[in-house]
């Protein structure tokens, strides 16, 4: 019986060794891939997965079970529940089983690194070039105005993806501000561009009203219809 619990306690030990050897390898830059993985001690690199409760799974380590031992695959979930997806606290060096473990509060505003449009167009309707955000958490919204003062986090016309065109309220040089936020509520500083719009006779004709016999009709030259 001894010898039956000693095999039986070697293997588990062996599985947790490569289960920790397969987070290092897969994460070798994160903080708890240096944590010791000696059986026993506080806040080692099995509490990643079991915490406090070993050999029980924790939260982290349910998903990792449940995702066939493959930590890639559950990156952007957030396991714990703390609103930081596993992999933000992998890279903060913070137990992703664990929601009292959680990185500091994110006080590092996003940053446009590129944003342009055409230098032209004959549309008011604008083509964006390029938009681009990079964040230490993750950028979370995108907004395009045309006043340089930067807008709230919590003010309308964010979209969680960068847009593909702007549509402007009529021709002329134009100026587009392009700024980026995160979770936290911070937001970046921004980038501009310029477009000068030129709309043709024949693209700005519009609807004319007329009235006939007391009754409104619509031409496109104001004729009688």
């Amino acid at each position: 019986m001894a010898l039956m619990r000693m095999v039986a306690f070697s293997g588990m030990s062996h599985a947790k060794s490569s289960y920790a050897s397969a987070f290092k390898n897969t994460y070798p830059s994160s903080p708890l891939s240096a944590l010791s993985t000696v059986s026993g001690q506080a806040g080692n690199l099995c509490a990643v997965c079991h915490g406090t409760s070993a050999p029980a799974l924790n939260s982290y380590g349910t998903a990792d079970s449940n995702s066939g031992r493959n930590f890639g695959s559950i990156t952007t979930q957030d396991s714990d529940g703390d609103t930081f997806n596993n992999i933000t606290e992998i890279n903060a060096g913070t137990f992703p089983g664990n929601p009292a473990c959680k990185p500091a509060g994110d006080a590092t505003a996003p940053v446009v690194t590129a944003f342009s449009v055409p230098a032209t167009s004959g549309s008011l309707t604008v083509a964006i070039t390029s938009f681009t955000a990079t964040d230490a958490v993750g950028v979370t919204g995108y907004l395009l105005t045309e006043i340089s003062a930067k807008p709230s986090a919590t003010g309308g016309g964010w979209s969680a993806t960068a847009p593909a065109n702007y549509t402007f309220g009529d021709a002329g040089t134009k100026t587009p501000y392009a700024w980026a936020k995160d979770a936290a509520g911070n937001v970046s500083n921004s980038l501009s561009a310029s477009a000068t719009i030129t709309i043709s006779d024949a693209a700005a004709t519009s609807l004319v009203g007329v009235f006939k016999n007391g009754k409104r009709h619509l031409d496109l030259d104001g004729n009688d219809t």
